[in-house]
């Protein structure tokens, strides 16, 4: 849902508080205009605290823009790269006392580097401009580094009446001053964090610190001597003006779209931070889910301008404009669609754009509105038929071979948060970042929120799954994987003594195998529910449940219609991956089990729609039955891996090892708790002893026994490696046919009563 203006206004009333936020609007809008608070933009935003200094950087723009456009003194080069370098119209200055300037804003301090360093857009940038081979970015310096190329050299092109001040500004307000922006909105989440553990008058100063954040990003935003819904002035606000002018998404009053929805959320944010319990121990959870979710649709919002400028720079072929502006917005697909980052950085960013690939540019580009959280109608139509406005993805829109009934392309995003986990863990000092999304979502938009791994970790509607208490006995909680997860962010408990690849090996490891899965066989179990209570006309809540459990087996990333598991993060790459190691693929890259499963999701939602409730429980138990293949290929492959690994080791497949571990175990003890013990106790994580200590072949044989004994697993879609062969027979007995329809009922009506 996109933010137009007034509508956080309307949801806060809509919990009744009307009364209060009406006064806190007002506040920031003028009652506090005495507390030295700055006007910004003919009076459309008076921050609460003095940010004049900040603002001034659009001066900074101004000038380099006026002596870089002047051609009559030959001075006018060198005195636009002191200002530029050293800064002159903010009066702020950094902790050795120099001014602060748009080239400082690029990271040129150890201090400000390492808030960067955990700052997850800052990071997904770094990810994206990687060069190849590496597996993090070390690019630190992307922004000063192409602006700065800009001011001399010959290579750059100047269009029609666009000269070179122009050129270098634009590119110091897309990459050096959009960053910085990012970092205040990250540095207001910070604030907050730091200030849940400290007492009560410490945390109102934190408090305070948030607000001040919220307002510097705001001030250079708008900037001084910006006229409010206008292209008069010199920062982001006049940038996202023109944008907004060529690509018809200016509202009513002629401020741009985006512009609208930044002030609304920065009053919201102010808003927020109003309320006494606001970052303190009182609420510990309300300012940083709203602060979080905050930053993150406002980044959304600062993105649309960008992607307007890279769409308007590649029809006009504008080259130099299309570095600028794909440097600013490629790399953050690469948190996306890897298909479409790598295209794109090969077409916009490596090579020299050419006119022929305009259309592949452009639906790669489009493709990736949702993830970046923008939508088409924001970004609208250049000169409205140049580019016309793109259509949103379809709600019928294939998941890996699979057609929707219903609308679940917001649930099947959840991936990219797993996805962006799995980057950011490659960066050390981003686990406070990981820990935000994990617990408060960012990609899968549910209302005004979002949806979470934690709440799918600790759903209490789980146990509504017939073997779930597997789980529960054999680890004694029923939060087993989000308490590993927690550990594993923290660093503490089984993970002290832990790698910094190792957690984050455990935390995505155990996200996408003790987590979704589970929460995604829950899913198909609501869907036999409602099968058994709904009337016959009326499946729509048993549809959305099927779709719902497929979206999270398969996520956003997999192909549609005919390319499968290729993408994704979930089991079905999981298993496709395995498949290569077992050598038993099908078809290329893609495991047998797939093929199943794709083929049991489609059968399942036409038993839904027929109302065959027996027929759907023989698919779950279908299901649940192809599942665990992979589950067993992963434990063999990293017995093989891990057995070659000393005692202490800092290696991240000890950690995946014992995901697989944990999401196959509890169903193993439930047959055998003799060999349940034996893969544990040698795939557990630990480095108190050797891993694997009594050899892959020892859990092989464990493995075989308990399939022997009633684990349900078809041995022949396993295959081998390293002349590791299951010996099992194929067992009659369904790992989970012990469970009828009764008993499924009956736990179902135990969660909702």
């Amino acid at each position: 849902m996109s933010f137009h203006l007034l509508s956080l206004e309307r949801i806060l009333c809509k919990l009744m508080l009307c009364v209060l936020h009406s006064f806190l609007i007002a506040s920031c809008n003028g009652l506090m205009e005495q507390a030295e608070g700055t006007r910004l933009g003919s009076g459309m935003v008076t921050t609460y605290t003095d940010v004049r200094a900040q603002a001034d950087i659009a001066l900074d723009l101004r000038d380099i823009k006026e002596l870089l456009n002047d051609d009559s003194d030959p001075n006018n080069l060198a005195n636009a790269e002191i200002i530029y370098r050293n800064g002159k119209h903010s009066s702020l200055e950094d902790n050795g006392g120099a001014r602060r300037s748009l080239y400082w804003m690029t990271g040129d301090s150890g201090e400000f580097d390492a808030l960067k360093m955990r700052e997850p857009t800052f990071l997904f940038h770094l990810h994206g401009l990687r060069e190849k081979g590496e597996i993090i970015g070390s690019n630190y310096r992307y922004a000063d580094k192409l602006t700065h190329i800009l001011f001399e050299s010959n290579d750059v092109q100047l269009t029609g009446s666009t000269k070179r001040g122009t050129l270098v500004t634009e590119s110091a307000m897309a990459l050096n001053l959009w960053m910085y922006i990012a970092h205040e909105l990250y540095d207001a989440l910070d604030d907050c964090s730091l200030a849940m553990n400290m007492n009560k008058e410490e945390a109102l100063s934190r408090n305070s610190g948030s607000t001040r954040a919220l307002d510097e990003a705001i001030a250079y935003w708008i900037g001084t001597d910006q006229d409010g819904g206008t292209n008069r002035g010199h920062s982001l606000y006049s940038l996202t003006q023109r944008a907004g002018e060529m690509f018809g998404t200016l509202l009513f009053d002629a401020e741009a779209r985006a512009n609208s929805d930044i002030r609304t959320l920065y009053h919201y944010g102010r808003s927020l931070l109003a309320f006494p319990s606001a970052c303190t121990g009182d609420d510990p959870d309300f300012a940083m889910r709203g602060l979080h979710n905050l930053t993150n649709k406002m980044l959304a919002k600062m993105m649309i301008p960008l992607i307007q400028m890279l769409l308007y720079s590649i029809y006009e072929q504008d080259n130099t404009r299309i570095k600028i502006y794909a440097t600013a917005v490629v790399p953050q697909i690469s948190a996306c669609s890897d298909p479409d980052y790598t295209y794109l950085k090969r077409i916009l960013i490596d090579t020299a754009y050419e006119r022929s690939e305009f259309h592949s540019v452009l639906y790669a580009l489009q493709r990736s509105y949702s993830c970046l959280g923008v939508t088409c109608e924001e970004v609208g139509a250049y000169s409205i038929n140049k580019i016309p406005i793109c259509a949103e993805t379809p709600t019928d829109h294939p998941l890996a071979g699979y057609v929707p009934k219903t609308d679940i392309r917001n649930q099947a995003k959840i991936d990219l948060d797993i996805k962006q986990i799995q980057i950011l863990s490659l960066y050390p000092a981003s686990f406070s970042a990981i820990r935000n999304i994990y617990n408060f979502g960012k990609n899968s938009p549910d209302g005004e929120s979002f949806r979470t791994l934690h709440e799918f970790a600790t759903s209490s509607l789980r146990s509504g799954i017939p073997w779930f208490q597997r789980f529960h006995d054999f680890f004694g909680t029923d939060n087993f994987a989000d308490e590993n997860i927690q550990n594993a962010i923290d660093k503490s408990k089984n993970w002290i003594d832990s790698s910094d690849v190792q957690r984050g090996e455990a935390i995505v490891q155990n996200i996408k195998l003790n987590v979704m899965i589970i929460f995604a066989m829950r899913k198909f179990y609501d869907a036999l529910f409602d099968c058994k209570i709904s009337p016959e006309d009326d499946r729509s809540i048993g549809l959305q449940s099927w779709d719902e459990g497929v979206a999270y087996f398969s996520g956003s990333l997999e192909g549609g219609r005919d390319n499968v598991a290729s993408n994704g993060v979930l089991l079905m790459k999981t298993a496709s991956e395995m498949c290569l190691h077992f050598e038993i693929c099908v078809e290329g890259e893609t495991a047998p089990i797939v093929v199943e499963l794709i083929s049991l999701f489609n059968n399942g939602i036409k038993f839904v729609v027929e109302g065959k409730c027996d027929d759907i429980e023989s698919t779950i138990g279908n299901i649940e039955y192809v599942m665990l293949v992979p589950l067993v290929q992963g434990i063999i492959h990293y017995a093989l891996i891990n057995e070659k690994l000393d005692r202490g080791s800092f290696d991240g497949s000890l950690a995946i090892g014992d995901a697989f571990a944990r999401a196959l175990v509890p169903h193993i003890s439930a047959f055998d708790s003799n060999s349940a013990s034996d893969v544990d106790n040698n795939m557990s994580f630990t480095t108190t002893r050797k891993p694997v200590q009594d050899g892959s072949m020892e859990v092989a044989n464990a493995l075989d026994t308990a399939i022997d004994k009633g684990l349900k697993v078809e041995c022949q879609l396993i295959g081998s490696e390293d002349n590791i062969n299951l010996e099992c027979e194929d067992s009659e007995d369904a790992a989970f046919a012990k469970y009828s329809v009764s008993t499924i009922i009956l736990s179902v009506f135990a969660v909702i009563f």
